[in-house]
């Protein structure tokens, strides 16, 4: 039965990767063609920002009116994202979103992509606490700092733990202010999605219960979900210290046709987080995206699509308050 639950998801994958085919025609295009004469004028390629593995660095895309054109290390003129790819807490790179970052990047935004701490070489602890050094090493030397995590977050639990745990990893490392946070389908109950990922048969292929900690109390500790839940109950918990810790704007998008990620972890920690009086709180449920939809539509492309219209609607509407 295993077998069969795997091999369907697999297929669904292949299924899936046709849609990217002329992202990747356009990925050479872009890569090998326009940025290869405007390369160093587009983009500050390997920055080391302080992760304690010395091959993670981060990519800075930078608008062409903007002052960091003629000098780095100044204010920014834009506004700013920081983009976190997903990928099961096990895969991704930086390179794989030089489309997502040249569109965000004629729009106009400053984009910084870090690379951080995968699974092998490290667990959630190690990736928090690159992301954390990302984020500093972005205040330190830019303004207005936005962050799109796609679904570790994919974000899948980064931002949620930073925000509720503040002090756990890395305690000497105040996190910056963050106004504003994009949480693109992620996860954010371990648990509910473990229980999921062995329902399709891929809990062992999966590295999430590895990379949390294999126990149900470390779920428990990885899941914004749960924590904030816990904290609302807590009556030891200041929850003016803790709405204080949460960025003033958060939008979720998660489609409704996704089935990587059940819709119901989105309208969950949407739930908890409104207990709490986010200043703006936005839900969007398209009905037509599916998991990679959020994060591909995203990404440039000559041809426009209902998709990308859609969320370069919401993307703008966002960071215009």
């Amino acid at each position: 039965m295993r077998i069969i639950k795997v091999n369907y998801v697999l297929f669904q994958a292949l299924w899936s990767v046709i849609p990217f085919l002329p992202l990747l025609a356009e990925y050479g295009y872009q890569r090998f063609f326009v940025l290869k004469r405007k390369r160093r004028q587009i983009i500050k390629e390997n920055i080391y920002y302080g992760s304690h593995l010395n091959t993670n660095r981060l990519d800075l895309y930078i608008p062409d009116t903007a002052k960091l054109q003629q000098q780095l290390y100044v204010e920014a003129t834009h506004p700013v994202i920081v983009f976190l790819y997903g990928g099961g807490w096990s895969s991704g790179d930086k390179l794989l979103y030089i489309l997502l970052a040249l569109r965000l990047r004629r729009l106009g935004y400053v984009v910084v992509v870090p690379n951080y701490t995968l699974y092998p070489n490290g667990k959630i602890d190690s990736m928090i606490s690159d992301v954390k050094l990302s984020l500093i090493w972005t205040s330190a030397h830019l303004a207005a700092l936005v962050t799109i995590r796609d679904a570790i977050i994919k974000s899948e639990t980064i931002e949620g733990r930073v925000n509720s745990k503040l002090v756990d990893i890395d305690p000497e490392l105040e996190l910056p202010k963050i106004n504003g946070l994009i949480l693109l389908a992620g996860v954010y109950d371990i648990s509910r999605h473990f229980l999921w990922e062995s329902k399709r048969g891929l809990e062992e292929l999966s590295a999430m219960a590895r990379v949390m900690g294999d126990t149900e109390e470390n779920f428990a500790l990885n899941s914004p979900t749960i924590l904030l839940e816990n904290a609302l109950k807590s009556s030891d918990i200041n929850l003016d210290k803790l709405k204080s810790l949460m960025p003033p704007k958060i939008l979720f998008i998660h489609g409704i046709k996704d089935t990587t990620v059940p819709l119901e972890a989105t309208l969950r920690f949407n739930y908890v987080l409104n207990q709490l009086c986010i200043k703006d709180l936005r839900l969007r449920m398209p009905t037509d995206m599916d998991h990679f939809d959020p994060v591909s539509g995203l990404m440039y492309h000559p041809r426009k699509n209902k998709i990308s219209s859609q969320l370069q609607y919401e993307l703008a509407v966002f960071m215009s308050f």
